[in-house]
């Protein structure tokens, strides 16, 4: 019987549930070879496991150990594994490591289970806790060294010197991670000149998801006007502001790789609406926009809808209308959209916010039958949601 082809092998084993895949394991070398890949690509997105912590604290060099000396740290008293399984790893995702780091901790990290005093800082962490950051920390430099996988990257939460360090260093030497998030981090304003800076010199990361702060978007937009691989990137509740807007709206004018552009609840104002709106003429990459929460009054809906009849390239745009502004708004798109023939999709929020005082619902209604012509009449290809924020 002629057997399967390598390569069909391994797509099986893709779509085997991991239980399965363990017991197929130790079946022969060969399907080792194809298993374990898989099993250690994401290892603790399915199993809250404390032996994997301290199989990577094994993988620890000297300097990444140094961290963990003043805090007595009891590391793996064992010979490296004999394969290194952090070089399969393909996402790494911190907020993972939070239980099995504690759980490791309390079982071996500090003696054995019953030396182990459960009425010290060590039983109730919170996820910041200050010693289960610093072990993420040495273990993602750790990976960000020895994997050659790792494209996925998730911190969270983070405010200590060596997470910034290890941070830069990804984003200046590792070659393989296109995908950088970066939720809850508190970087002084020099981590953020460094991280920037280190934007001008890379050439595979495609997809960045950060806090950076109004002062900190100065500094991406200079990055942003020479990087040329970053095609996502996600700015939302950063507190930018006019300035912020501004300096992004510089950024979109000059870069050509940028083709989502995500920046949520950012207090624009007018201004940095009328700027964005005016990048968007000249910009010929961006395909996807998404700004609400940026309220958008009927001025900032004229600017908008010049942009969107000399745009060629944006595909889908959500947007936050003023609700005393909203059926100008609307008036404004919808002549756009007799010229405009490249956007297919348009979701648009209609904030019923207190600070505007009592709104008459008939205006969302209004609202609502407007885009229902726009459909019906002028572009019946585009598809058009309206939803409602109180």
């Amino acid at each position: 019987m002629l057997s399967l082809p390598n390569e069909c092998s391994l797509e099986i084993f893709n779509y085997l549930q991991f239980e399965t895949l363990f017991s197929c394991l130790l079946v022969n070398r060969q399907w080792f070879r194809f298993i374990a890949p898989i099993l250690w690509s994401e290892p603790l997105n399915h199993f809250s496991d404390a032996r994997i912590i301290s199989i990577y604290l094994s993988l620890l060099n000297a300097e990444e150990q140094a961290s963990l000396i003043p805090f007595e740290i009891i590391l793996p008293n064992r010979p490296k594994p004999l394969i290194n399984y952090a070089n399969f790893i393909v996402s790494y995702k911190d907020f993972n490591y939070d239980n099995p780091i504690k759980n490791w901790i309390a079982n071996e990290g500090r003696g054995t289970p019953e030396s182990t005093n459960y009425d010290d800082d060590y039983e109730d962490y919170d996820d910041n806790n200050y010693i289960v950051q610093i072990i993420k920390c040495s273990l993602i430099a750790m990976l960000i060294r020895t994997s050659k996988r790792l494209k996925f990257v998730t911190f969270h939460g983070h405010d200590y010197g060596i997470f910034a360090k290890n941070l830069i260093e990804a984003i200046y030497r590792n070659t393989t991670i296109n995908d950088i998030c970066l939720d809850d981090v508190d970087l002084g304003s020099d981590d953020v000149k460094a991280i920037t800076d280190a934007l001008f010199k890379n050439t595979t990361l495609e997809s960045l998801n950060n806090e950076l702060g109004a002062e900190g978007m100065e500094l991406l937009a200079v990055a942003l006007c020479k990087n040329t691989s970053l095609a996502t990137l996600e700015l939302s509740k950063n507190q930018l502001g006019i300035e912020g807007g501004k300096a992004l709206a510089n950024a979109l004018c000059n870069n050509i790789s940028l083709k989502s552009l995500i920046v949520v609840d950012n207090e624009f104002g007018l201004e940095g609406i009328e700027k964005l709106a005016k990048s968007l003429c000249v910009n010929s990459t961006l395909t996807t926009l998404t700004i609400h929460y940026n309220l958008i009054n009927v001025d900032g809906g004229k600017a908008l809808a010049q942009a969107l009849i000399t745009n060629t390239s944006l595909t889908s745009l959500d947007i936050s209308i003023c609700p005393l502004d909203g059926e100008d708004v609307i008036k404004e798109i919808a002549k756009a959209l007799h010229k405009n023939v490249t956007l297919t999709s348009m979701t648009i929020y209609y904030e019923d916010d207190s600070e505007f005082g009592d709104i008459d619902g008939s205006v969302f209604d209004k609202v609502d039958d407007m885009l229902e012509k726009i459909k019906k009449k002028i572009r019946k290809d585009i598809q058009i949601d309206l939803q409602y924020e109180s």
